[in-house]
């Protein structure tokens, strides 16, 4: 999710708020259309990069082991960037939606980001990245979802000035299995 707020109170109910929906993503296989590209990035070719970077430091050297903190840190790099994959399932699994009467909600363990569902002003089914159907809410998304869906189904789209660091643009339920009660849901 977006930087986690150390100030922001857990998630609850607010006095009369009610849940419409609530579900988690079905399914998060660790490739899958919307993140091949990002994962043969992250897999293949920045890794070659940095390998060839570190052979030519090597062979570019003068005396034994000049290079050797920065050939070390391009790898520990290299190896950490081919890990965030496996870093993004992990956390859309960990993931909970939530659509109350007047919210909708992304929640993950305690960190948590809401769109009022009075400021929604599209909720949209997205289908072809993914094996199951993604439910964007707000108009503000869908560009986003079509250059990163999954890097942004994990990062809350927020408005760094202002106060209240729960509040999202926008919100990504990823994969989730009935996106028609999702949507119904969200226009209540």
């Amino acid at each position: 999710m977006a930087e986690k707020n150390e100030h922001a109170k857990d998630f609850s109910l607010e006095p009369g708020e009610r849940v419409r929906w609530r579900g988690k993503a079905v399914e998060v296989p660790l490739i899958e259309a919307a993140a091949k590209k990002e994962i043969a990035m992250k897999w293949c070719v920045i890794p070659l990069l940095v390998l060839f970077f570190i052979v030519l430091l090597a062979k570019n050297g003068s005396g034994a082991g000049s290079n050797a903190i920065i050939e070390w840190g391009m790898g520990i790099f290299a190896v950490l960037l081919a890990l965030t994959p496996f870093q993004t399932v992990k956390m859309i699994r960990s993931q909970e939606y939530i659509v109350t009467d007047r919210r909708a909600v992304v929640k993950q363990g305690k960190t948590w980001f809401y769109v009022d569902l009075n400021e929604v002003d599209r909720a949209e089914a997205v289908s072809g990245q993914t094996k199951y159907v993604c439910v964007l809410t707000g108009s503000v998304m869908e560009k986003e979802a079509k250059k990163q869906l999954r890097w942004r189904a994990t990062h809350a789209m927020v408005d760094e000035l202002e106060e209240d660091r729960n509040h999202a643009k926008g919100l990504i339920f990823y994969n989730v299995e009935d996106p028609g009660r999702v949507i119904e849901a969200i226009r209540g």
